[in-house]
Order: structure tokens, then C-alpha cells, then sequence
């Protein structure tokens, strides 16, 4: 996308009043949100040349021997020289609307202070996420250390795709089943069997703030290595490893989670996010990338 007007020019026009909407990054592995958020708030403190600032006033200063000399000037206690810069990172609210510990990549999505309100509405939603996991199969891995230590490998010759395939059906349906238990649905009614036949069931998400899964399936297989796409409500990354348990389980094998990517949070999508590369996370980039997702994402 291209910005057909100067960018300095722009925001002096439109304001503080641009932050109002929401803007996505994509998380690389290894990185905490917290770092992610100090890196783009140094990004936009970096650029307040280019940020609107109040401008320095001018003073009349009168000439005490000649009063007809006297003149307008600049008032330098106002200089930011003076007064240092008008923005700092403290004084920047930014807050994310979803989280993904420090191993996990992928789409994060953040507003400032004047996008709160739609960022609060986007979680009142339980807007989905959707998330690739790279497994291993016979592989037992210590969750806990900051690095997947290998503890243990086992055989897995008796394990197929068709194996796991059944296997996370059978968890999907079970966590369906919930879901409209929860929206107060008589799962042998009309209405209960209309949901399933449309595959409009995700539009219950709103009725539960439980952890649940809305669609599972394996997307590729070549043991011992397989991936998964998940889509959950209300998750969490534990949640994510309590399903990669229940799948071992029931499969009766170790797996063993290599990575975790989150590739959508509600419409906004792991494309639409901006990446780490070539400096990405900057005020102009961040600027677009809200107006891409105002109109992508925008009410039908």
C-alpha cells in the first residue's frame, strides 16, 4: 500500500486522532510481548519529529529604551531543547489484546489509548484463534525449560494419520458439545442440528467465556512429524499443551510440541500483520497497517 501524501503533512492534519484503531505484529519465537511493545514504543519516540506537538509560542519582546523597537520572538522556554521531548515511552498506553508467551510466534494485536474502546469491544467477541503447532511424534519434551529439552524417544511405527485424524475428531465434537451446552441449546433439537448442518456453531462463542475448541484438523503427516491447525475460544498456550496431552493419550504416544504459531486472532490474519524485518515496527508502518485493517476488517 502507498501513501499518496507526505507523511509529515498527514499527521500534523489528522492528529493524535489516527491511533484510534487497532494494528497487528507479527511476534517472532523467542521474544516476550514485553520487549515487542518496549520496541514499539522506542520506534515512535524515535520519530516525534514527525509526531504532532504543541507548537512553540510567541512572546512580544519590548525594547525598553526604544518602545517602537519592539518585536515578536520565539519563547524559548517552550523549545523542546528546553523542555525535552514531548513524548516519551511511559507516557504512551499501549495494550495487546491477546498473548503469546515466549516461545510462541505469530499475530498480536495491540492499540493505543484512543483505539481502547475497540480494541475491548474485538475481546468482548471471544473473537477466535487459530494456530499452527509442528508436533513430533514419540518425542517427550520437558514443557517447562525455555529451550524443549528432549527427556525421551519412543516408537512410533503404530501411529498414522488416520490414527490422529480419528483421535482429534473425537475431541472436537466432545468441546462442540460444550459449547452448546453452554449456550442453553437441547442438543437433540432443530436448532442444535441446524448449527452443526451450516457450520455456523462458532457463532455461540459469545455465549461462553470457557475454553474451547471450534475446529481441529491435521493438515499434513510424515512420522514422526505432523501439524495441526487449531482454532480455539478463550484460549490459553497451556490450554494448547493440555490438548497436545489428551491427544498423546489417547493415541498412547508422546507428542512433543516443536513450535507454536498463532496465524489469526478474530479477522485479522498473520498476513496482515506487520513483521519484525527491515525495521517494520515503526509510526508510519503502524499507521497503515491500521487502515488496512479498518478496511478489511470493517462490519459487513
Amino acid at each position: 500500500m502507498v501513501l499518496m501524501v507526505n507523511f509529515s503533512e498527514k499527521i500534523s492534519l489528522e492528529g493524535l486522532k489516527i491511533f484510534n484503531s487497532l494494528f497487528s505484529i507479527y511476534k517472532p519465537p523467542f521474544t516476550t510481548v514485553k520487549s515487542v511493545k518496549t520496541s514499539i514504543l522506542h520506534n515512535i519516540c524515535a520519530n516525534q519529529k514527525i509526531l504532532p506537538a504543541r507548537p512553540i509560542r510567541n512572546i512580544l519582546s519590548i525594547n525598553s529604551n526604544n518602545v517602537k523597537h519592539s518585536q515578536i520572538i520565539q519563547d524559548y522556554s517552550d523549545h523542546p531543547l528546553v523542555v525535552g521531548p514531548r513524548y516519551i515511552p511511559k507516557e504512551i498506553i499501549l495494550e495487546n489484546a491477546n498473548y503469546l508467551n515466549f516461545k510462541t510466534s505469530g499475530v498480536l494485536v495491540f492499540s493505543f489509548e484512543n483505539g481502547l474502546k475497540k480494541l475491548r469491544l474485538l475481546n468482548k467477541t471471544n473473537p477466535i484463534s487459530v494456530y499452527r503447532l509442528k508436533c513430533r511424534l514419540g518425542i517427550r519434551m520437558n514443557e517447562s525449560s525455555i529451550i524443549n529439552r528432549i527427556k525421551g524417544k519412543y516408537q512410533t511405527d503404530h501411529i498414522d494419520q488416520n490414527r490422529i485424524e480419528k483421535v482429534i475428531s473425537n475431541i472436537e465434537s466432545t468441546s462442540r458439545t460444550w459449547l452448546i451446552r453452554f449456550a442453553n441449546i437441547d442438543i437433540q433439537s432443530m436448532e442444535c442440528f441446524n448449527l452443526y448442518s451450516t457450520g455456523n456453531i462458532s457463532k455461540l462463542k459469545s455465549k461462553t467465556n470457557e475454553a474451547l475448541i471450534i475446529h481441529v484438523r491435521c493438515i499434513s503427516f510424515d512420522n514422526p512429524f505432523f501439524e495441526i491447525e487449531l482454532s480455539n475460544i478463550n484460549s490459553e498456550i497451556k490450554h494448547i499443551q493440555e490438548f497436545i496431552q489428551i491427544l498423546g493419550k489417547q493415541i498412547r504416544c508422546f507428542v512433543g510440541l516443536d513450535s507454536i504459531r498463532c496465524i489469526r486472532y478474530g479477522e485479522i490474519t498473520a498476513d496482515m500483520s506487520l513483521p519484525k524485518t527491515h525495521n517494520q515496527w515503526n509510526l508510519e508502518n503502524i499507521m497503515i497497517n491500521m487502515k488496512e485493517i479498518e478496511e478489511k476488517c470493517a462490519p459487513q
